[in-house]
């Protein structure tokens, strides 16, 4: 069986609350933004959320938003989760295909893990920036 994609807008996120909200916690760990904050971006259509579905089950989540940095309109691949990373970065050409139709300039994935350079170096992904961060709290 072959995953379908569909957004979920605004208006209809608090249908699905209950089905993502555990995935939106995997999706960002215990060092990515605040699944509040994402909800929150969510609410007020400054990301979207696309739910990936095999048949009626939920197989994994994406997260967009639309940033813009040095004139260039970019795609963030905001948070993923979902049974197995395949499952969405697999299909990133459709991500990538509709950032095209919308005019945007690239995308990209701010926050990535490692293992997403490993999966999407093959797609044409090339790493540019290191982030690190040491916590300093007693």
């Amino acid at each position: 069986m072959t995953l379908e994609f569909t957004s979920v807008s605004p208006d209809m996120l608090g249908k699905v609350k209950s089905s993502v909200w555990n995935l939106l916690k995997e999706a960002t760990g215990p060092s990515g933004d605040p699944v509040d904050k994402i909800w929150q971006a969510l609410k007020e259509s400054k990301a979207l959320l696309v739910m990936a579905f095999e048949g009626a089950h939920i197989k994994g989540i994406v997260v967009t938003e639309e940033l813009s940095v040095r004139n260039e309109r970019l795609l963030n691949i905001w948070a993923v989760a979902g049974e197995g990373l395949h499952n969405c970065l697999d299909h990133i050409d459709k991500i990538e295909a509709w950032a095209y139709e919308n005019a945007f300039d690239a995308v990209v994935i701010e926050k990535g893990r490692p293992g997403w350079h490993r999966a999407l170096s093959e797609k044409g992904y090339k790493l540019q920036y290191v982030y690190l961060r040491k916590d300093l709290s007693k």
